[in-house]
C-alpha cells in the first residue's frame, strides 16, 4: 500500500542500517564531428566522420527541496557548451584533441565537467562518447 506512511525498506535515513541509495541522473546529445588518427593501421588513419553521442551522469545520495538531483536543463546547458565547441568541426584541431580518440574525448569533457558537477552539488559518475551504435568509451570516477 503505497500512502503518507509508506516507507521502503531501502529508504535512505539516518537510522538505517541498510545500504543508502544513490541516484544517478544522465543526459546525452549527438554532435557530428570529423577527424582522424594518424597513428592508425586501418581506416581511421584516414579523415572520417562520426554522430557522436556523449552521455554524461551524475550522482548524489540525497535530493534537494524539489525531489531532484540536479535539474536535466542544468545537464543540457552543459552538454550544449560542448556541442558549440565540437558540433560540426574537426576534432583534430581542437585545443586538446590533437589526438582526437573516444578515451581523449572523455578527458576533454571531464576538465569541464568536474566543474560544472561541484556548482551543481553533485558527484561525476561517469562520461561516455559513442562513436557508433555498437562502439563506446566509458570514463568512470571513482
Amino acid at each position: 500500500m503505497v500512502g503518507s506512511s509508506w516507507a521502503s525498506p531501502l529508504y535512505n535515513s539516518p537510522d538505517s542500517e541498510v545500504a543508502e541509495l544513490k541516484y544517478i541522473v544522465s543526459k546525452s546529445i549527438d554532435i557530428d564531428v570529423a577527424h582522424k588518427l594518424p597513428w592508425h593501421k586501418g581506416k581511421c588513419q584516414k579523415l572520417h566522420g562520426h554522430t557522436l553521442t556523449i552521455r554524461v551522469a551524475v550522482s548524489s545520495f540525497k535530493l534537494d527541496g524539489n525531489g531532484i538531483v540536479v535539474d536535466f536543463g542544468q545537464i543540457k546547458e552543459f552538454l550544449n557548451s560542448i556541442k558549440d565547441v565540437l558540433d560540426h568541426q574537426y576534432l583534430n584541431e581542437i585545443q586538446g584533441l590533437v589526438n582526437p580518440t573516444a578515451e581523449n574525448i572523455c578527458n576533454w569533457i571531464s576538465t569541464v565537467f568536474s566543474v560544472s558537477c561541484i556548482e551543481w552539488g553533485v558527484s561525476p559518475e561517469y562520461i561516455e562518447v559513442w562513436e557508433t551504435k555498437t562502439c563506446c568509451v566509458r570514463m568512470e570516477y571513482s
